[in-house]
């Protein structure tokens, strides 16, 4: 017998399927992967710290370790169909020595324009007459950066001592970005950034929160944080091996190891959840959802996108995993809301009571795409930015400035008690809406007031 399969057997007889939350209905498992939504091919498992399942089967890589267990892949000899799928996982749930084992779902960025396979993608790229021109400043646009109830209140906190965000890093952790774009500093770190010149998802969200304060373009929420980033190809279920090498596992652990204690992780990316369809938030899946946890026990403020795809994150296909009182990975969900004085919620947000917070989905004025001036590759700048793409780095700044004015006083603040902080601040989410809970959009003069970092007060 091949070794290739033998090592398939002995994986067979070794298993043990986490399946509480999924559907093993072979229709839904076919669209997930028709979709790229997961991989048949590869396998995400936890071994029990007493199996010897490793010393049988060398094609098993450890790819990282949270404090409660090790985590690898498994890449399959074939990509099975939905029912092939369907009995592998059925076979796997009758088998004891892992923890969790799960197709692996595949990481999808935030950007809802890319959702929708909307052309604007594409028409922008064509070079105009704005690359004759010097680059006006657009801040007057950037509403996000107003006082509270309009914006976050960030103009204001900039003339709080550390309110520019200068005492903190952030790391974003999606696809991928212009560094050279003409608004941005050097990123302090630079875990991968893929070659990707039609993808500006990553540069929008860069802008948003650390844009230069020049008199040129925008304006970053938390413009003299340090910003770092981690990029990666979102791979194909045949390439999904490489995915998790090099991919959203890879790339948290890369952040957690570069950030402290007070600093920011903000994570760009959604995945399939329980019904195969509908895209939600990364730390459904239990090998990220360790990771995000040790990163929130380490004094890191984890930010995580909720997803643009309408799904009730209290829906029982969720068993429970958005119920703090079941599982808590200590994270600042953000759902997003319209961008106007109403702040009801954006339509295809995901929602639900777990979410904490929310930012602007729509109509986001920041850097990259080139709708809003075109000066060439380097000097790109959209005015419709959107989804909980744009929502996530809102909140994300907003915690940046506050954790930076209380480092500038010597307090460091734990992610609970921000993500609490918000729950009880802020401007509150439009009352037509509010049964599909999205929360408020943040207030950082509020914020700072409820931890009484204002000295003069």
């Amino acid at each position: 017998m091949k070794l290739p399969v033998l090592a398939f057997l002995i994986f067979m007889w070794a298993s043990q399927v986490f399946c509480a939350v999924l559907q093993n209905d072979s229709e839904l498992i076919e669209h997930a992967r028709m979709e790229r939504f997961i991989s048949s091919q590869t396998l995400i498992v936890k071994i029990k710290s007493d199996s010897n399942f490793l010393e049988h089967l060398g094609e098993f890589k450890t790819f990282f370790s949270t404090r409660s267990g090790e985590w690898g892949y498994l890449t399959l000899n074939m990509i099975p169909d939905g029912e092939n799928a369907e009995a592998i996982l059925g076979d796997l749930s009758k088998m004891p020595d892992i923890i969790h084992a799960y197709f692996a779902p595949l990481p999808k960025n935030t950007d809802f324009l890319a959702d929708l396979k909307n052309p604007f993608n594409e028409a922008i790229l064509v070079l105009t007459e704005d690359s004759k021109k010097e680059t006006p400043p657009f801040a007057s646009k950037q509403t996000y950066l107003l006082d509270a109830p309009r914006g976050i209140g960030a103009k204001s906190a900039w003339n709080i001592p550390g309110g520019s965000g200068k005492n903190v890093k952030i790391i974003d952790v999606e696809t991928c970005f212009n560094q050279k774009h003409e608004n941005f500093d050097q990123a302090f770190y630079i875990g991968e950034n893929p070659i990707c010149e039609k993808s500006n998802h990553g540069t929008a969200v860069w802008g948003i929160l650390a844009a230069k304060n020049n008199n040129k373009g925008v304006v970053g929420i938390a413009h003299d944080a340090s910003f770092g980033f981690h990029g990666f190809i979102e791979g194909t279920y045949e390439e999904s091996s490489v995915t998790y090498e090099h991919g959203i596992n890879y790339a948290i652990q890369g952040a957690i190891e570069n950030l402290h204690e007070g600093d920011i992780l903000l994570i760009e990316q959604q995945m399939v959840g329980p019904d195969y369809k509908r895209l939600t938030v990364v730390e459904y899946w239990p090998h990220i959802y360790e990771q995000l946890k040790e990163a929130t026990q380490r004094g890191i403020h984890c930010i995580e996108a909720a997803g643009n795809h309408r799904s009730n994150l209290d829906s029982t296909s969720y068993d429970r995993a958005f119920d703090v009182t079941k599982r808590d990975s200590g994270c600042v969900i953000v759902g997003a809301v319209k961008n106007d004085d109403k702040r009801e919620k954006w339509h295809y947000s995901n929602f639900g009571s777990r979410i904490d917070a929310a930012g602007y989905g729509e109509n986001v004025v920041t850097t990259g795409y080139g709708d809003l001036f075109d000066g060439g590759y380097d000097r790109k700048y959209t005015a419709v930015f959107a989804g909980t793409s744009s929502a996530a780095p809102m909140v994300a700044g907003a915690i940046a400035l506050v954790s930076s004015i209380a480092k500038e006083q010597g307090i460091l603040l734990s992610p609970k008690e921000m993500r609490k902080a918000l729950r009880e601040t802020g401007s509150p989410q439009g009352p037509r809406t509010a049964i599909e809970r999205v929360g408020n959009l943040p207030d950082v003069i509020a914020l700072v007031k409820w931890f009484k970092l204002l000295q003069n007060e």
